[in-house]
């Protein structure tokens, strides 16, 4: 029998799992966070401890740690989690070896950097991996991101920020690679294709109107009630919906933070010669007096 357990970061309103084999006591965890204090550049623990004690308390045995894409809004504990618990197998979208040359320039890092060896195992579409006595079969939905992959435990799909609970909608295209038309596809052709007593989990929750805290609605309440896309929206109305509403959106605040960690599985900055550890952010500057 399954279980499902959630972690809620509030800083960053998002969601980690951990997903557990009752018998087997086999677990993975699926988007563990950081702690960011970006005021006053702080890096600490706390939701990465509380996984951690949780598997201690129940004697886990952790056998996966699982990126649905590429964070462009937290900083990911993948890395951290697999130094904490060296049985973990680090795994994202195989897609990921195409994003990240087109990303790592953005944040400083060389395009041929060592950064693939962050993780080890690169997951295909259409495959089902066996972490212990758990099955997961990882189902591609690009269009957040063009890495984007959901990942389905028995009849529950983690998807990331494919799509959010129904009062919120679904997740921006923006970003470089993201496409609003391969995220209708994504989400019509293959989430709404599960049966509907599918539970979907969410990658964030942003509470709007302040609600209390909500991670997870089956296939058929996405279908009758997402405020973005439900089943009565054609590809064309989300489309221009999509495209004209990011156009409005700024950026994530730790975008550049967050990509130079997570483009590296986690990993944080080496220290320098100094002790330090720096995070590079690029300038966008409007006349360039030394150009």
């Amino acid at each position: 029998m399954l279980e499902m357990n959630h972690f809620f970061e509030p800083v960053s309103s998002t969601l980690s799992y951990l997903v557990v084999d009752q018998e087997s006591k086999d677990a993975i965890v699926i988007d563990p966070v950081l702690d960011f204090d970006a005021k006053n550049l702080k890096v600490s623990f706390s939701s990465i401890n509380q996984v951690v004690e949780l598997i201690a308390e129940h004697k886990l045995v952790l056998r996966a740690i699982l990126e649905t894409h590429v964070h462009a809004d937290h900083l990911s504990g993948a890395w951290t989690l697999a130094q904490k618990i060296p049985t973990a197998k680090v795994g994202i979208s195989k897609c990921f070896q195409e994003v990240y040359p087109k990303l790592a320039p953005l944040v400083g890092l060389s395009p041929q950097g060592e950064a693939l060896s962050a993780f080890d195992l690169f997951l295909e579409d259409g495959n089902t991996y066996e972490f212990g006595a758990l099955r997961l079969k990882v189902l591609a939905t690009p269009g957040h991101t063009p890495a984007c992959a959901s990942f389905l435990v028995g009849d529950h799909l983690f998807c990331g920020d494919t799509i959010f609970m129904p009062d919120f909608g679904t997740g921006r295209c923006d970003f470089p690679g993201g496409s609003a038309s391969q995220l209708f596809d994504s989400i019509t052709n293959v989430v709404y294709k599960l049966p509907d007593a599918t539970w979907i989990y969410t990658g964030h929750d942003y509470q709007p109107g302040g609600r209390e805290l909500a991670f997870k609605a089956s296939v058929e309440q996405q279908k009758q009630d997402n405020v973005h896309l439900n089943a009565g929206i054609s590809k064309d109305e989300f489309v221009l919906f999509r495209e004209g509403r990011d156009k409005t959106l700024p950026l994530p605040k730790l975008i550049f933070q967050s990509l130079q960690v997570n483009l590296q599985g986690g990993r944080l900055p080496t220290k320098n010669a100094l002790g330090q550890r720096l995070i590079q952010v690029p300038l966008n500057v409007e006349e360039d007096p030394v150009a």
